[in-house]
């Protein structure tokens, strides 16, 4: 398993899944690209992503568990969630595993610490990818609901056991996914596998506090952005409405940008949406860097036919 000492304590899990021989290492002749999963999930959230071979055979794709969620190993405290302390940690570790610059595909929380990692080291950050962004502020309806499951977290499951009660599972599957039960397996296993556990106060705290006690970025954070930026938005996000992604991608105002809205998609499309949002990522990076990801593809695999950009 390998970790990464960061200067705050934590030690960060990571893994280079594109690496054919699954030796965890970086190939130099190809653009990276960091991926920076949702909260409550972990780097495996990105499963359909390493295996599009459009993006894990045309870039390096390194993902790393951010503090407190995955292998990651970070002290618990009471203290709110500090975006700038993540940020930092992150962007030592991607130093130490040979990552001197990078293009972020970031998804949720993800997209933020992504914003705050771009703003701390603008020359390190190639682009950002942000694939459901979160509002900047929570309506209080989101508050009121966040702080229900919160709470309801330090309840025991219904057969007793130290395990997170159904109505929290569905209500984080509605926040996350909406309707679409292709991630229900995703669900079930992170049930099985994850230390948000009603034992595990300091926990539920901590993450939580990225939903109801984040603070605003402030347009200063906005404005440093220079890179170019693709947002993905999904139709039927409850999370984060479109007029508000898009007041949000308004505000970068520096960037070349593009903004794709997927039509029915719940937040956490990368997974639920995946074929068409891999496409709208190689298309983008593809067009930044010159690569030529479905040429790669035809090279090196089974010779499949897949969208490609048009302009």
């Amino acid at each position: 398993m390998p970790l990464f000492d960061a200067p705050s304590g934590a030690r960060i899990h990571y893994m280079v899944p594109s690496s054919p021989d699954h030796s965890e290492t970086i190939d130099p002749s190809k653009p990276t690209v960091v991926l920076l999963h949702p909260v409550f999930l972990d780097s495996h959230f990105f499963a359909k992503q390493y295996g599009d071979a459009r993006l894990a055979r045309g870039y390096n794709l390194a993902s790393l568990d951010h503090h407190y969620h995955g292998q990651t190993e970070a002290e618990l405290d009471d203290k709110p969630y500090d975006f700038n302390l993540v940020a930092e940690d992150l962007l030592y570790a991607m130093n130490g595993i040979g990552i001197s610059k990078a293009h972020l595909l970031a998804t949720g929380v993800g997209a933020q610490i992504a914003v705050v990692m771009q703003t701390l080291a603008p020359e390190r950050i190639s682009s950002l990818l942000l694939c459901g962004l979160l509002p900047e502020r929570e309506t209080e309806e989101n508050l009121e609901q966040y702080r229900f499951m919160r709470d309801a977290c330090c309840e025991n499951a219904d057969d007793g056991s130290d395990r997170l009660p159904s109505d929290v599972v569905h209500g984080l599957h509605w926040v996350l996914f909406g309707e679409d039960e292709s991630a229900q397996s995703l669900m079930e296993e992170w049930v099985e596998t994850t230390s948000l556990r009603p034992s595990n106060k300091l926990l539920i705290s901590k993450l939580f506090s990225v939903l109801v006690d984040r603070t605003p970025m402030g347009q200063e954070l906005w404005d440093a952005i220079s890179c170019p930026v693709l947002v993905i938005h999904g139709g039927n996000d409850v999370a984060c409405s479109e007029r508000v992604a898009r007041e949000e991608f308004n505000r970068m105002s520096r960037a070349p940008k593009e903004f794709h809205v997927v039509a029915d998609a719940p937040h956490l499309l990368s997974w639920t949406h995946a074929l068409k949002v891999n496409t709208l990522l190689a298309n983008f990076l593809d067009h930044i860097t010159g690569v030529d990801s479905r040429e790669t593809v035809l090279r090196l695999a089974n010779k499949k036919s897949f969208p490609r950009r048009t302009d």
